[in-house]
């Protein structure tokens, strides 16, 4: 497949970029995180913002979940079934960098309002976005589903 003009945008140098370190960026208006996976082995474009609050994920913490049932076969999945999430620093919502799907309880925290706050907006997955190494510098492309199949 052939890239068309203007999908993959530079958003920062391979230099920025080291494994388990989270690197904020705007790629075309949008707050966006690059994330290496604590191993080194994934590298992943997601949304900057909680789709629970709008809550910018930046100063949340990567950590490796438990993928339970068919979903431990998906692509960012290791060996011992556990894949790398960013937690939400509001209220403990954790995502899967791969593909942006809540992994757990949705608003666990604080306790009792937590699940409140929760019930305020029903659960959402995190915005994630296609990304690449090329050259010296990282790319993302910001294309949306809406995009495929409308070349007029």
């Amino acid at each position: 497949e052939r890239d068309r003009p203007g999908e993959w945008i530079v958003v920062c140098p391979k230099t920025r970029i080291a494994p388990g370190v989270i690197v904020p960026v705007v790629a075309g208006g949008l707050d966006l995180l690059i994330v290496v996976s604590k191993d080194g082995k994934q590298l992943a474009c997601i949304s900057n913002s909680c789709p629970h609050l709008g809550t910018p994920l930046e100063t949340g913490l990567i950590e490796r979940r438990p993928v339970a049932g068919s979903a431990s076969q998906k692509p960012g999945v290791a060996d011992d079934g556990c894949e790398d999430c960013i937690v939400c620093p509001t209220h403990n919502t954790a995502f899967a960098l791969a593909s942006g799907e809540v992994r757990g309880e949705w608003c666990p925290y604080p306790p009792v309002i937590g699940s409140m706050m929760g019930a305020v907006k029903t659960q959402q997955n995190l915005p994630t976005f296609q990304i690449r190494a090329r050259g010296k510098n990282i790319e993302v492309r910001l294309a949306s589903s809406l995009d495929d199949g409308n070349d007029s």
